[in-house]
């Protein structure tokens, strides 16, 4: 048991051993979090291929094929592609990456859904 979660035997390791590829076929939804969490955005984008789809400012969206899975009920349906909004920190270089709707298609619109709805011409000056 991890973090109130049984995990299964490949996952007794430590978790610098952990792989960005068993998010591929791990279907217990607690457990693919906790595997996010440990990787990382950075490292899963590294390790999985990400693919860049649209760009504005600071701001890039990513795309990981095939990765989270659909259910209906207990029974799963169907894939669809992880998005991922990378910012970079105009004035340290520091990379953020957020997960984002699977719909979303440009880095403008993913922007507002992080933001609740606001764009960020509606912010402050960024410095």
């Amino acid at each position: 048991m991890l973090f109130g979660t049984n995990i299964p035997r490949r996952y007794w390791t430590g978790f610098s051993e952990w792989k960005a590829e068993w998010l591929l076929d791990e279907h217990n939804v607690e457990i693919r979090r906790r595997l996010i969490d440990r990787l990382g955005y950075e490292k899963i984008c590294d390790k999985l291929g990400a693919i860049e789809i649209d760009s504005w400012n600071e701001y890039t969206l990513l795309k990981i094929d095939n990765i989270q899975i659909i259910y209906q009920g207990w029974r799963e349906v169907g894939r669809e592609p992880m998005m991922l909004l990378k910012m970079t920190c105009p004035s340290t270089a520091h990379i953020h990456i957020l997960l984002v709707p699977p719909d979303v298609i440009k880095a403008e619109d993913a922007i507002v859904w992080v933001n609740h709805g606001i764009h960020p011409s509606k912010f402050a000056i960024q410095t």
